[in-house]
């Protein structure tokens, strides 16, 4: 049997994928290494042998994989096609590409054979996904998604997905089916048009991620699959945002990831690997990649310029260089970054928290007719949901925590976050909202809030005008 598969390996006729052999040659040990599946920890390469066992191994899950997906049912409700005319298991490529360098790797359900098998997307997988909270992080993500969840034609995950940044989109495709499956909507109170077809829904499915606009591949996933998936966009003063990051850090017990001094935090987040950075706070260095700008001028370079890594951010440093100043026809076919096809609900914090009535009950109904729901959303209500973790703080992170960013051992930060928020400033309000894509409510409001990142909060502010929260 062994010397049959040797044959059929030979022959390159293996289903599960090329097979590699041990020929002699002069590549490097991380070559062989990576080429062969070994680990970085010194072990020996695979044999032949033990390498056709890994083969069948792999033959085999993927065929239990593919006999699972033959298995789910179709949707209820509607002419809806089944899961296995929308996703393939294969085996997973000889090369997996990472994520980012610094963002955690947070594995979903079902990722523990992800090395595998992988799963293709074969199919339009546009209607199973309506709508996407992307960013940011410490922006009130959190309370968006169960604000919007309570409507009961709204379905969504407890937690937040992370298929996509894993660049996993053939399992994120998987879950989102799963979920509908699990979580049946009775009354028939939509109507949504996917790609290619017309489909009557009784649903709104999404979720949220506050890193996608972190992760171009992530990106490209929803440019590639889901063009006509709405993404709701939050944001907040920089300076409040750092406070909010560092501190929710310590919360959940990172003080040795974060360290005991936010001012070594300054910067990009390259210097030592760093999980929080004050460039962080550059929003507009992540609305970029969404493409609702021209991207094509000098000037909108150097709001960006100064926040931008030569590692995570090398995808615009390669748009950028490859334009042709004077030549706009000939910028477009050049363009490395796409124009992304979808709508953006975008808002400050502070809207959500709005004093004023008349604006507060517009805002409601302004994203309640974004979303295309029935029902009109109910007054919003603050998410805490590591509340009782504060309660559970140790002593050293309790003495570490940031209770003021005005505090003076803070001058450092505070005049980098300042000049961070300037930045973004002027970018969002210059280019980013003349977008047709991006949808306001009560635009002169945002302006207003925008405007005041313009003004140091240390500088005279007080702490009601700087606003939103913790």
């Amino acid at each position: 049997m062994r010397r049959l598969l040797l044959k059929l390996c030979t022959a390159s006729i293996v289903l599960v994928g090329a097979c590699w052999v041990s020929f002699p040659y002069s590549a490097s040990k991380e070559e062989l290494i990576a080429n062969n599946g070994a680990s970085s920890s010194g072990s020996s390469i695979l044999s032949l042998p033990e390498r056709i066992d890994q083969l069948q191994s792999t033959s085999s899950v993927v065929e239990e994989r593919r006999a699972s997906i033959e298995r789910v049912p179709r949707i209820p409700g509607g002419d809806y096609p089944l899961l296995s005319s929308l996703i393939r298991a294969e085996p997973p490529p000889a090369v997996s590409l990472p994520t980012t360098t610094r963002l955690e790797h947070k594995k979903s359900d079902g990722e523990a054979t992800s090395q595998q098998v992988s799963l293709r997307i074969v199919g339009d997988v546009q209607f199973l996904l309506d709508y996407a909270i992307v960013g940011f992080s410490k922006c009130g993500t959190t309370t968006l998604l169960k604000w919007i969840k309570r409507d009961p034609n709204v379905r969504t995950f407890k937690r937040e997905i992370h298929e996509i940044i894993n660049d996993n989109p053939g399992r994120l495709a998987e879950r989102l089916y799963q979920n509908l499956l699990e979580n049946p909507v009775q009354n028939n109170t939509s109507t949504s048009v996917a790609v290619g077809q017309t489909t009557t829904k009784n649903f709104l499915q999404g979720f949220k991620n506050p890193e996608i606009l972190q992760v171009p591949q992530a990106l490209r996933h929803l440019h590639n699959y889901w063009p006509e998936t709405k993404l709701i966009v939050t944001v907040r003063n920089p300076l409040k945002w750092f406070r909010s990051f560092y501190n929710f850090r310590l919360t959940i017990g990172h003080l040795s990831q974060v360290g005991t001094d936010p001012n070594a935090l300054i910067g990009s987040c390259n210097h030592g690997n760093k999980i929080l950075c004050s460039h962080m706070g550059a929003f507009h260095v992540k609305l970029f990649r969404l493409g609702k700008s021209p991207m094509d001028s000098s000037e909108e370079l150097d709001l960006l310029k100064p926040f931008l890594s030569t590692s995570d951010d090398q995808d615009i440093w390669d748009h950028f260089q490859s334009l042709s100043v004077n030549n706009k026809k000939e910028n477009e076919k050049n363009r490395k970054l796409p124009h992304m096809k979808n709508k953006i609900f975008f808002l400050d914090l502070r809207q959500m928290s709005d004093g004023n009535r008349t604006r507060a009950t517009r805002f409601r109904r302004d994203l309640q007719q974004f979303l295309g729901l029935e029902h009109e959303l109910s007054p919003v209500f603050r998410a805490r949901p590591f509340k009782q973790l504060e309660l559970t703080l140790d002593e050293e992170s309790k003495r570490h925590k940031i209770d003021s960013i005005c505090n003076s051992k803070y001058a450092p930060l505070q005049e980098e976050l300042f000049h961070v928020a300037q930045k973004a400033s002027l970018w969002i309000r210059q280019y980013f909202l003349k977008s047709p894509d991006v949808m306001l409510s009560s635009p002169e409001y945002v302006e207003e809030l925008l405007e005041t990142w313009m003004h140091n909060p240390c500088d005279g502010y007080t702490q009601e005008q700087l606003g939103d929260g913790g």
